[in-house]
């Protein structure tokens, strides 16, 4: 009963919500599971496509990731939305946003059957953030507690900071650890990931 209400209030409000509710919206949709109502999800798509240019990286990738949970094919144009105002604004994109972003394309097979070149940059900016975490777990580490200098362990939190992560493209991961080497020399066995 409540999100048959909701549903119904949506769809007759969807002009007035901010690029945030609408994002916060289909972000609940997905978390519930809740893809019973296909007039909602079109009414929802009509909206946002309009306003992507309003959405902040956060919004962009939030909807990207319940877009590719609730299913493509349910809101159509949306992640070419996506990817169109994502490639425009790139530079505003943090770590967690185009990651998650990347890992939505991937899980949405938004690759497949075509050749969009903002994939490519993604997966590039993915490989750079491992190659930077991989750096910094290993040859960056600060020498052990105490023996470290305060300049050697800032520098330490600020490349980890530097990064913004919170979780790493799991899409990208084994073929990350295959190009990787530990600062031992030893190779990562992509199979123990």
């Amino acid at each position: 009963p409540f999100w048959r209400g909701a549903s119904r209030v949506a769809k007759r409000r969807f002009r007035d919500f901010s690029s945030q509710h609408l994002s916060n919206f289909v972000w609940a949709c997905a978390r519930l599971g809740y893809k019973d109502d296909p007039e909602l999800m079109r009414c929802f798509c009509r909206e946002a496509n309009g306003k992507m240019h309003e959405g902040s990286p956060q919004h962009l990738s939030n909807i990207a990731w319940a877009v590719s949970q609730l299913g493509p094919e349910n809101f159509p144009g949306c992640l070419d939305a996506i990817v169109a105002e994502t490639a425009r604004r790139l530079t505003d994109f943090d770590s967690p946003s185009m990651m998650m972003l990347s890992d939505s394309l991937f899980d949405a097979k938004y690759a497949e059957g075509r050749d969009e070149p903002l994939l490519r940059v993604l997966q590039s900016r993915v490989f750079d953030m491992g190659r930077e975490l991989c750096s910094i777990f290993t040859a960056g580490l600060p020498p052990r507690r105490c023996l470290g200098s305060p300049a050697q362990i800032s520098e330490y939190q600020q490349r980890v900071r530097g990064l913004g992560l919170v979780t790493f493209g799991y899409e990208h991961t084994h073929s990350l650890f295959t190009e990787l080497s530990l600062a031992e020399g030893q190779r990562w066995d992509p199979t123990e990931a």
